[in-house]
């Protein structure tokens, strides 16, 4: 299970005490990491397991509010909140996922339109250093116009700054001059390419 022979979006099964396990390798939060997929059965086994194992290297538990904060400094993406049934890949900036070189496919005639016009809406990033509590749904505006609507947003604790997702104009997805409204206060919140936290992928890389 080293870097090399198990590296980044790679899988393998494997054997975790007693439990055959699909490991993959894998993050939603921006650091190099597992996914274990499991039967139920197993669920209790491999976390004591994990424990055991990791006791000496100070492992500990963290909450989902922990997770949503680190995939926010990494922009992944949350379903049904930044992207869903009516999102396009092309809008979200996840155009490079697209393959229409792998066959058929559900929904590809309608890609295959977009790639070639242009989207009418992007999603950017937002660091917003002057507040910690965003949620989504918060109105983002551009030169004192709305603009758009946050669809997800919270605190970077590892970067110290409001981070805000959320689609704006296609026109605009380049430009600075954004404020965020929370709480009938409006803060300035600056547009970024990427990510907050290590936008060269060097952590997930291994």
């Amino acid at each position: 299970v080293s870097n090399s022979a198990l590296p980044f979006a790679s899988a393998r099964r494997i054997t975790i005490g007693h439990a055959p396990v699909l490991a993959i390798r894998i993050t939603y939060v921006g650091e190099l990491g597992w996914e274990l997929h499991i039967g139920t059965e197993y669920a209790a086994h491999v976390y004591e397991a994990l424990r055991h194992a990791g006791r000496d290297f100070d492992i500990a538990d963290a909450g989902y509010r922990a997770i949503d904060s680190l995939r926010l400094e990494k922009r992944y993406l949350y379903w049904s909140a930044d992207i869903g049934p009516d999102t396009s890949p092309y809008e979200a900036g996840l155009g490079a996922f697209v393959k229409f070189d792998a066959g058929d496919f559900l929904g590809r005639d309608a890609l295959e339109r977009i790639a070639k016009t242009g989207v009418t809406r992007a999603l950017c990033c937002f660091t917003v250093p002057e507040i910690k509590g965003l949620h989504g749904s918060e109105a983002i505006l551009h030169r004192g116009r709305t603009a758009g609507v946050t669809t997800s947003g919270g605190y970077g604790w590892t970067v110290e700054r409001g981070l805000a997702l959320g689609y704006v104009p296609a026109e605009l997805a380049q430009e600075q001059g954004f404020e965020i409204e929370a709480y009938g206060v409006r803060h300035r919140a600056a547009r970024i390419e990427a990510c907050a936290y290590d936008p060269a992928r060097a952590k997930i890389t291994g």
